[in-house]
């Protein structure tokens, strides 16, 4: 499911890429995004062979699935929605989804499973934030986040 966030991340941001061509910083940032979600993407994958592979030294994790559904289906939504989408909207949903799902691997997942899991997951958050940071910066130099 993780995996899964990563890449409708990589996919909005690779819209918002798309719809940005009129201004180069903003297109940078979210081509940037899309390929660091991307990378977060095959990390995850890359832990869950490991995980598959070794499934006795892991212990199962509880989450919240139902919040995760909810998350997935709000960035689905601005991606197949009509209206259009104004660049300082995009930044602002960006550091909104960012900021939340820094909230979410925080919360859900840290180290419960198997302490190198949790590594990931520790690191997966940590450039999370990093998203938000650079979302958040790009936001305050067009003037309209305080």
């Amino acid at each position: 499911m993780l995996k899964k966030v990563e890449l409708k991340l990589q996919e909005l941001y690779t819209y918002y890429h798309g719809l940005s061509h009129t201004d180069k910083k903003v297109a940078g940032l979210f081509y940037e995004l899309s390929l660091e979600e991307k990378s977060h993407a095959d990390l995850i994958d890359y832990e869950l062979r490991t995980i598959k592979k070794n499934r006795s030294l892991f212990k199962d994790v509880e989450f919240d699935l139902e919040s995760l559904i909810q998350f997935l289906a709000k960035i689905e939504a601005q991606i197949i929605s009509e209206e259009p989408v104004s660049l300082d909207g995009a930044l602002k949903f960006g550091i909104e989804l960012e900021d939340n799902v820094l909230e979410y691997y925080y919360r859900t997942l840290i180290a419960e499973s198997n302490p190198e899991l949790g590594e990931l997951i520790k690191k997966l958050g940590s450039a999370e934030k990093d998203h938000s940071d650079k979302l958040k910066y790009l936001a305050q130099h067009r003037g309209f986040l305080a």
